[in-house]
């Protein structure tokens, strides 16, 4: 259930990840949480958010990870880059970074 904003903007691009053939399997074995969403500058009303933030899963925060489980994250931050996807919200030039 979406219950605010950034709970929205974390659904929406979990969901949009499952579309992508490498992370489909995570995104089911994870039940579509690969990552984690918090907004900065949020404009609830409008719908705006100034910058979103968005975490990969850490193995850690897993109970009982299988290694395939910490394979499959590893891969995920290989394919992106890095861990950490931060973009603003904006619909003409997106501006967004990944970190590690």
């Amino acid at each position: 259930m979406v219950n605010d904003l950034a709970d929205y903007v974390e659904a929406r691009f979990n969901r949009e990840l499952y579309d992508i053939p490498e992370l489909t399997k995570i995104c089911e074995l994870l039940e579509g949480h690969l990552y984690h969403c918090t907004l900065e500058g949020i404009d609830e009303s409008k719908r705006k958010f100034k910058t979103a933030t968005l975490t990969l899963i850490k193995p850690e925060e897993i109970e009982n990870p299988t290694s395939e489980l910490i394979e499959l994250i590893n891969q995920a931050r290989d394919y992106f880059g890095g861990s950490v996807i931060k973009f603003n919200c904006v619909r003409v030039k997106v501006q967004y970074k990944i970190e590690q």
